[in-house]
């Protein structure tokens, strides 16, 4: 209404101008007359500036306020501001002129930048922007392996590796199946070679929590291991089959940038895990696990007590790359068949 009413409706007379009742002025004149008191007569402002300056800062602060101090610095400054202001003010034309040209308007101006900003995007968008998922992975990656390498070369804070531990004969078998299924993925010409290949990888981890007591992580691996699997061999399905889309120098470089990635996180892992860090939560959840939680098994009270929330995001987020998954496949079938 106030944007509406002003303007809406006949046309009336205004009623005649008065002057505004003491209530009105009575405010601004009581505080020019302080200003100007305080001004003429300083020291009648010095206590109560005193005692607001004591309640800041904690401590009795002199106050000392004067009319003339003397010649200071602060005087002459001000005296300069004042002379510079009314030259500017007297000779305001002649400079306006000289120092902002016509030509420069403002409208121009911001025209002008934004046509700069139109053609160093369109400049450099070929370069960034290639609408290639494998460009901006491998731009990622590249960015992350020198960052980091140069973090931890400049600030020399990796630990002293300790020695090497001693491995059963069995772990080393599944190490070695890991790491040959995972070349087996990489050298893969089929799609159902490369879904296998991983999902060797996979239970080759569900074994490694195994063997070094962690049957719960090693049931949870395993359950999702084969729903990856079979939501891989439902898409690959549907796909064709694997071919050389890019050229020899592009595979060498991706395998370049893939080596060095993986150079980098296995050595952050192997040196964290060696670092001997101490930390306070496995001795918290060893102790309030059977008191707060009422269980026994401290990986699992940490699932689905302290960290509930976390694992029931992750179920969700399985459940719903398996319907989106199943949901795409029902789409793309031929109603025909």
């Amino acid at each position: 209404m106030a944007g509406v009413a002003p303007f809406a409706g006949r046309r009336t007379r205004s009623s005649a101008a008065h002057e505004a009742p003491p209530s009105l002025w009575l405010g601004p004149l009581l505080l020019g007359l302080a200003g100007l008191l305080a001004g003429v007569l300083p020291a009648v402002a010095a206590v109560p500036i005193g005692l607001a300056t004591a309640s800041v800062t904690r401590t009795a602060a002199p106050v000392s306020l004067a009319v003339w101090h003397g010649f200071s610095t602060t005087l002459v400054l001000s005296a300069l501001t004042l002379i510079g202001s009314v030259t500017l003010f007297v000779f305001r034309e002649p400079i306006r002129r000289l120092a902002w040209p016509r030509a420069l308007g403002t409208e121009r101006l911001y025209s002008g930048g934004l046509s700069g900003i139109d053609a160093i995007s369109r400049w450099i968008s070929p370069a960034l922007q290639s609408a290639s998922l494998r460009s901006y992975v491998l731009t990622v990656l590249v960015t992350a392996v020198a960052f980091v390498t140069t973090a931890l070369a400049a600030s020399r804070i990796l630990p002293t590796p300790r020695p090497l531990t001693s491995i059963e004969l069995h772990e080393g078998v599944v190490a070695a199946l890991i790491i040959a299924a995972a070349l087996s993925a990489v050298f893969a010409r089929s799609t159902m070679a490369a879904v296998l290949s991983l999902g060797t990888v996979g239970y080759g981890l569900a074994l490694i929590y195994a063997l070094l007591g962690a049957p719960d992580l090693a049931m949870t691996q395993f359950a999702v291991e084969t729903l990856t699997v079979v939501i891989f061999v439902l898409v690959f399905h549907q796909l064709r089959g694997f071919g050389d889309l890019s050229s020899p120098l592009v595979r060498t470089r991706d395998a370049v940038v893939a080596v060095a990635a993986g150079t980098l996180v296995t050595t952050l892992v192997l040196f964290i895990g060696a670092s001997g860090t101490t930390s306070r939560l496995s001795s918290f959840f060893a102790e309030t696990a059977p008191r707060l939680a009422h269980g026994r098994n401290v990986v699992n009270v940490i699932l689905v007590d302290f960290r509930g929330f976390d694992t029931l995001g992750e179920i969700t987020v399985l459940v719903t790359v398996a319907i989106g998954v199943r949901a795409l496949l029902l789409i793309t079938r031929d109603p025909r068949a």
